[in-house]
């Protein structure tokens, strides 16, 4: 994913009308994450470096895209859902004070014009640089007499580019190349700038050194089970979490565990989990695992248990699904996101035939008071490089 376009000559004119202070940085060195801040060093008596955040929950005009009010994450039956399933997703995101929202647009869009009107819609091809999916455009107020805030935020949408919609079935690998231009990751990675999270215009950037969904490198998304048809669900990481606590404080930020077929790439890039091998065995036999756990809270979680399935489908259930010897354990920082690797024994009693694998974090649901306990719930991970999701076990003597 490039880099959001915006019109600089119009961000001037703003600029100097509203007589903005847009001096900002980075707002800790130690933190992964990427935010716009005001540089009021100069100024009396706030001064120093001010978060450039909503002040309140911002509402999104939606413009073009059908006008349903709720999400139905399982569903593609409209542009205006595929919005507000990615709105949701970050307004869920632990206990932040900012949980955005969406109407339907009455009055037509109107980006870029200090309407204090949150706008998204499509745009033609032409409105764009070559290769751009989409942009997002903030409006920071940075006032040595006021307080810092985001006045406005608009998303445009390239409705150019053949769009791939809906949830992804994570029946096979890379989905990178399977589900390129996903509207989905697009939407939640624009809606992050929206909010103010890596905003490159006023300070900040993609962030490329950790699994984000604010990288600059598409895929960027989590990548997490969905339910009983298995469709896949994207949702922010724990680096984009952090970010959106920091701008927006409160008492607690949440407990949330989960566990993905995601994993940190070179650039930002979130990329499959390497295969599981050997992918063919004998019962008894041992099989070596590639997994992601996130933790997208500020506690530290200790003794967190891991869990792996083997299934006769792609649903994971630890009620019905075979379990193997090992149960690691773990403890995840705050804002934790890592990938490991563990090996486990298929149990000798296993019969012959084709499993899916599956991982589980915190199957006896150990840690109560999550935000959402169903990110727990097993993936099935990837057998082979492509296509091949299932484990042989095979009839030996």
């Amino acid at each position: 994913m490039r880099l959001p376009t915006h019109n600089p000559v119009w961000l001037t004119l703003i600029a100097l009308a509203l007589g903005l202070v847009l001096q900002v940085s980075s707002p800790k060195p130690a933190s992964a994450y990427s935010t716009g801040t005001c540089n009021l060093t100069s100024c009396w008596p706030s001064g120093g470096y001010q978060k450039v955040r909503w002040l309140t929950s911002p509402v999104f005009s939606i413009d073009s895209m059908g006008t349903e009010s709720t999400c139905s994450e399982f569903s593609t039956s409209s542009w205006r859902n595929e919005v507000n399933c990615m709105v949701k997703a970050w307004s869920d995101v632990g206990s932040a004070t900012i949980a955005p929202t969406t109407r339907t647009d009455t009055n037509g869009w109107h980006l870029n014009d200090s309407s204090n009107d949150n706008d998204i819609a499509f745009a033609p091809g032409s409105s764009f640089d070559p290769g751009v999916l989409a942009s997002a455009w903030i409006q920071p107020i940075c006032d040595c007499y006021y307080t810092t805030r985001i006045d406005e935020a608009d998303i445009l949408f390239n409705e150019d580019i053949s769009w791939n919609v809906g949830p992804v079935a994570p029946n096979s690998t890379n989905y990178n190349f399977i589900y390129g231009n996903a509207f989905r990751v697009v939407a939640l990675h624009e809606i992050g700038h929206a909010l103010g999270l890596s905003d490159s215009e006023y300070g900040g950037s993609h962030e490329n050194s950790e699994l984000a969904t604010m990288s600059g490198a598409y895929p960027n998304a989590g990548w997490y089970r969905g339910d009983h048809s298995y469709h896949g669900r994207f949702w922010p990481h724990p680096d984009d979490a952090q970010g959106l606590h920091w701008m927006n404080p409160s008492s607690s930020a949440g407990r949330d565990l989960a566990v993905s077929r995601s994993k940190y790439g070179s650039g930002g890039q979130a990329t499959d989990l390497s295969p599981i091998t050997p992918n063919s065995i004998c019962p008894g036999q041992t099989i070596s695992i590639n997994y992601t756990i996130e933790n997208r809270g500020n506690e530290t979680l200790s003794s967190v248990g891991v869990k792996f399935y083997l299934s006769t489908d792609a649903w994971i259930d630890p009620s019905v699904d075979i379990s193997t010897a090992s149960t690691p354990l773990f403890t995840l920082g705050p804002y934790t996101s890592a990938t490991y690797t563990s090996s486990t024994t298929v149990p000798s009693s296993v019969t012959p035939g084709d499993y899916y694998v599956g991982v589980y974090i915190d199957p006896t649901d150990a840690f109560t008071g999550e935000a959402s306990a169903t990110w727990n719930n097993g993936v099935n991970l990837p057998v082979s490089p492509v296509g091949n999701e299932l484990l042989e076990v095979r009839s030996c003597p």
